[in-house]
């Protein structure tokens, strides 16, 4: 699975000074911290001390600029090009911005204005940049058969919408998507350098989309389920009826300000008789989640 006799190719003369990697492995561990606490505690620890590594999951991200890579993608295996390069930084700033925003407490409107201008710097970068659709063109293995790729592919897309409503929550729903986009653009450098095949990408990578699903513990019941519905909303108007992308999100932002200022979030948490009972229902819902998204694409647990 891992060659370990190409180690040394991550080693290079455009990171002479190891800068690149020595955010990498900070970030790496700050990841393995802060999910560690999601996993046993529901949420991120904050400090005095986080900002400060989120700043540092920026700079991972801008230092990324320093490598010489292909300006087309590769057909064959997910390689990084330059519009996933320079997507991967964006959505990184856009997680980083709406934890500040959240830690800082500023309304949430400030973070829907984020989101709409990550939204429009992206179609700038595709404008000038495209070599086809990130998601719909990622290469898969040949032992992963035509059904589940279908579903995979809406899978990372309906996590992509995930991680735009999980800018509008608090601080650890805002972190957790930084995961998956950083994580991607390593694996994809390991697999130009020979170190891993390229299915080992989707295995890992959906991994990483799944652990997002418990930063829901950081919120509750009510502001899952109006997650949920934001979700479903654009799906339905986007993927089934080919809305605009801006008229979608316009939609969805405004339902969730409406169930926001109506409470809704607040009525459904009161359904539940106690706390053990809310959480008890989260749990149900992430492991259905999960379990469901194992099942549906079984293909992916076949390394070639």
């Amino acid at each position: 699975m891992i060659t370990i006799e190409n180690l040394h190719k991550l080693f290079t003369k455009e990171d002479n000074l190891n800068v690149h990697k020595l955010l990498g492995l900070t970030c790496l561990f700050h990841f393995v911290y802060q999910f560690g606490n999601l996993l046993l505690f529901g949420s991120i620890h904050l400090s005095n001390c986080t900002p400060y590594f989120l700043f540092l999951h920026g700079l991972l991200s801008t230092s990324s600029l320093i490598f010489h890579i292909p300006s087309h993608r590769n057909s064959t295996a997910p390689m990084i090009y330059p519009e996933l390069r320079l997507h991967s930084i964006l959505f990184a700033y856009r997680s980083i911005a709406c934890f500040y925003l959240s830690y800082y407490g500023y309304h949430v409107f400030y973070k829907m204005f984020v989101c709409f201008l990550t939204m429009i710097a992206a179609d700038i970068i595709t404008f000038y940049t495209k070599r086809g659709t990130t998601i719909r063109n990622m290469p898969y293995s040949n032992v992963m058969n035509e059904k589940d790729i279908k579903a995979i592919i809406y899978h990372y897309s309906r996590s992509q919408v995930g991680a735009t409503m999980f800018m509008l929550g608090n601080e650890t729903t805002a972190f957790v998507p930084l995961l998956p986009i950083q994580i991607a653009a390593f694996l994809m450098t390991l697999i130009r350098k020979n170190i891993i095949k390229g299915h080992i990408f989707h295995v890992v990578y959906s991994i990483s989309i799944w652990l997002n699903s418990f930063a829901y513990y950081s919120t509750s019941s009510g502001w899952m389920i109006c997650h949920v519905i934001g979700n479903n909303i654009f799906s339905e108007l986007r993927f089934s009826h080919n809305f605009n992308k801006y008229t979608s999100w316009f939609i969805v932002f405004t339902v969730y300000s409406l169930l926001s200022y109506n409470q809704v979030d607040i009525y459904i948490n009161n359904l539940f008789p106690s706390e053990k009972y809310n959480t008890l229902f989260m749990s149900s819902m992430i492991a259905f989640y999960i379990v469901k998204n194992v099942i549906t694409h079984n293909s992916l647990w076949i390394i070639d």
